[in-house]
């Protein structure tokens, strides 16, 4: 067999440096160190994990197994290993034996073990997906190559490493935070409950005999809420030329039952929490970056085929929670929140999950799919929120996910959101159907009601 082309085609574009190194063909982790001469604790194994949710790579040193229960007690999932098949589905010129310990190259959401790091070996190596070679790579470099990775404590135990120990002390990553995050979101009192009308609303969306008039009933429990669909209504790129002065009007002739349960779930859902009003992360800069982005995705979606399936109504909502970890964080860690906050003023220039995954050990994509998981929000929202900064996630609905990625690079443009970059994937617009004219076109339209969605993000965030 020859090394894996995805993982040597990925490294490449990367620019940072990595040594192939053939040996002789192997069938185990030992014969594959003796045949390259490294030390048995330098090399990573990564296997993947599954569930309903889609996969997840976990890589630990080669001789150690996986703990399983710690795995999904971090994860608040129940994974288990991935089948043959499934793995061979994304790993698709691998061996199933000898993955890379990459899974970043596989559009697979990586978390890593932190004794790999901590056991100080200054050359890290990998499978290169075949039994003849491994990867190797400078410290610095493998991190750089992890950037986008999960890092946890207690995921494996020892295993029989010939006398190798574990190298006391910390890894780059706060060994103390995620540590900490763990034991905060396995306490039932550390996630937010519900808000009342969420619930009530979740209630309504649930019963099939629901209607227009239940629906506003419902909302005019709230009149602020109310009033910010009537508003949302009226913006310009919807078109409707006569005037929207009741909430019947806004779901029968302009929004429709779908959208405006889903908007008015995500508003009520998020209206509870109080965060400092100004700042990058701001309730202010979150409310503006949600209604741009619930707005965008919505029309980005209804230019793509139909056959695609995504609905605008889930898009909305999946583009208007997609953040909201970020309202989690500083809800559940204050303090953190306001380090994070500190980090990105003096770091302008390092993306805010890099902030994140430091002090917190995870990213609020992470968090706030956590929670909306919690409170049982649809897996488009849940996948939404943990993969709107992965541009290569092709799990279930991978395509809500793909449509807050390019949102987020596009409003990027114009100073809104946190995305690290502007540039638009081109398989991105692929897979959705769209091209870059249809994408900016959609952008320029947006901003044709900027006045009404920026009135809109000053009242959610009063």
């Amino acid at each position: 067999m020859a090394a894996s082309q995805s993982i040597i085609n990925y490294l490449s574009k990367t620019g940072i440096d990595y040594r192939v190194m053939p040996v002789t063909p192997f069938a185990s982790v030992r014969e594959a160190v003796v045949a390259a001469g490294v030390p048995l604790g330098s090399l990573a194994r990564g296997s993947v994990m599954m569930d309903h949710l889609g996969p997840v790579m976990v890589v630990v040193p080669a001789t150690d197994d996986i703990d399983v229960d710690a795995l999904n007690a971090l994860l608040g999932r129940k994974v288990v290993p991935a089948s043959q098949w499934q793995i061979s589905k994304i790993f698709t010129d691998c061996d199933s034996r000898f993955l890379p310990a990459m899974g970043d190259a596989f559009g697979v959401r990586t978390l890593i073990d932190e004794r790999l790091i901590a056991q100080g070996h200054q050359r890290l190596h990998i499978f290169g997906g075949d039994n003849a070679h491994l990867l190797g790579f400078d410290r610095s470099a493998f991190l750089n190559l992890q950037a986008k990775a999960w890092f946890a404590q207690g995921l494996a135990g020892a295993g029989d490493d010939q006398g190798e120990k574990a190298v006391a002390g910390g890894s780059p990553r706060s060994a103390g935070a995620p540590e900490t995050v763990r034991a905060a979101l396995a306490r039932a009192d550390a996630l937010p409950v519900m808000p009342g009308l969420a619930h009530e609303i979740l209630k309504l969306h649930a019963d099939p005999d629901a209607d227009a008039a239940d629906l506003a009933r419902l909302v005019q429990l709230d009149p602020g809420l109310a009033a910010q669909i009537m508003r949302y209504a009226a913006a310009p790129f919807f078109g409707y030329r006569g005037r929207v002065d009741s909430l019947h009007t806004a779901i029968s002739r302009v929004l429709g039952y779908d959208m405006v349960m889903n908007l008015a779930l995500g508003m009520a859902l998020a209206k509870p929490f109080k965060l400092p009003r100004q700042g990058a992360l701001g309730l202010l800069s979150f409310w503006r970056h949600a209604v741009y982005s619930a707005a965008t995705m919505q029309v980005l979606g209804r230019e793509m085929p139909r056959a695609a399936g995504v609905r605008a109504g889930m898009s909305y909502l999946a583009g208007l929670l997609h953040n909201f970890g970020l309202v989690v964080v500083g809800h559940v860690f204050p303090q953190e929140y306001q380090q994070i906050g500190a980090l990105s003023a003096a770091q302008p220039h390092r993306p805010l999950i890099e902030l994140e995954r430091q002090v917190l050990g995870m990213d609020h994509g992470a968090l706030g799919a956590r929670v909306l998981e919690h409170w049982g929000l649809p897996e488009e929202v849940v996948v939404t929120a943990r993969e709107h900064h992965n541009a290569d996630y092709r799990g279930p609905h991978a395509r809500y996910a793909a449509l807050a990625v390019l949102t987020d690079r596009l409003l990027m443009n114009y100073g809104i959101g946190d995305a690290a970059q502007t540039a638009l994937p081109p398989h991105i617009l692929s897979a959705l159907g769209v091209d870059e004219v249809q994408a900016l076109s959609v952008m320029n339209r947006i901003l044709q009601g900027c006045a009404g969605l920026d009135t809109m993000a000053r009242q959610l965030a009063a």
